[in-house]
Order: structure tokens, then C-alpha cells, then sequence
């Protein structure tokens, strides 16, 4: 079991912290993704990290390295975390990222808001933070975050259902037959 995993979901790279600092084997596989995916491929204005900690976070040395490995290009980046250290480890990454936010865990859709995630994307979200909490015992914020996804995934797929949100776009004229099949009239 390790003590930090990340898995890359479209342009949103989801980082999951137990209480425990990274090992330095796993901190250089993240940072080598971190500059694939943001220096050689993409760049960083179409990708966002999301990290959910419980009080691990890399060391002096470890933040070093991933500020050299995304050559200190700023990445939205949104940290949910209860701990007091890790705001303090990422007060000092965001000296040199001003996309950088930190959030306790109750501001988690705060935090979404920042990286631009909507509604619609909390179920996969929730499924990767699920597959990430496998790997990392006791990841107990991220474990959280993904309940919290998963129930307000299922408000919104409810809502969708029952028209309230609208499932596309309306006409003001007279429904025709095949789309009132597709609606289930």
C-alpha cells in the first residue's frame, strides 16, 4: 500500500494524500508525470490538479523537484486538506503558482469551482477517487470528498431525470412524435 497515488483523469491529474509523507520514488514517478503532462504535452492553461490530503505532503526537498519538473509554470491546482501542515506546505508552492488554492473540506465545491469542474464530471471524479483510495489507506479526506461527489452526482442525475435542470434544448413549437418517444411521453 502506498502512501500517496495519482491517476490522470482527462486534463485533471487527482492526487490522493494519507497522513504520510510521499515516498521519494513515488514524489519523482508524480513529478515526472506532472511535466509530461503539463510542459511536454499540453501546457499548464489546459490541465488542473486536484489533491486531497490528509496531512501528507512532499518535504522541502520534494517541492523542489516538482517546481523543476513543471519548470514553474503555474497549474490551477486545488489542495482539500483539514490539516494545518499542508496549508502550510502549500503556502509555499503557491508563492510560484498564484492558481494555487487550499480548502478545508467542507469548501470542497469550492474547490471544484476553482479547477472548473462541473456537476456533470463528479461521478467519474468519484470513481477515480474511489480507485485512488484503494491504493492509499486510511485517505480518509479523499475518501470523503468521494461520498460527497457521489451523493451530489446522484442529486443531479435525479434532477436531469425529472426535467428540472433540462436535458437539452427546447422548441417553442408543437412536439413532434418521435421526440416525444424520445422523452417518454
Amino acid at each position: 500500500m502506498a502512501e500517496m497515488a495519482f491517476a490522470l483523469q482527462g486534463e485533471l491529474l487527482v492526487v490522493v494524500h494519507n497522513e504520510c509523507a510521499p515516498a521519494q520514488t513515488r514524489w519523482e514517478e508524480f513529478c515526472r508525470e506532472c511535466h509530461r503532462s503539463y510542459v511536454e504535452l499540453r501546457g499548464a492553461e489546459s490541465g488542473a490538479v486536484l489533491v486531497a490530503s490528509d496531512g501528507g505532503g512532499p518535504d522541502v526537498v520534494q517541492r523542489a523537484q516538482l517546481l523543476k519538473a513543471v519548470e514553474r509554470t503555474p497549474v490551477r491546482t486545488a489542495v482539500v486538506s483539514p490539516s494545518l501542515g499542508v496549508r502550510r506546505i502549500h503556502a509555499a508552492l503557491q508563492l510560484f503558482n498564484e492558481h494555487a488554492r487550499c480548502f478545508d473540506v467542507p469548501e470542497w465545491r469550492d474547490a471544484l469551482q476553482h479547477l472548473g469542474i462541473n456537476p456533470r464530471q463528479y461521478g467519474d471524479l468519484a470513481r477515480t477517487l474511489a480507485a485512488l483510495c484503494e491504493v492509499v489507506p486510511r485517505a480518509v479526506t479523499a475518501q470523503t470528498l468521494r461520498n460527497e461527489l457521489a451523493d451530489e452526482h446522484r442529486r443531479f442525475a435525479r434532477k436531469l431525470d425529472s426535467g428540472i435542470q433540462g436535458k437539452g434544448p427546447t422548441s417553442s413549437g408543437p412536439i413532434g412524435l418521435l421526440q416525444r418517444i424520445r422523452r417518454g411521453a
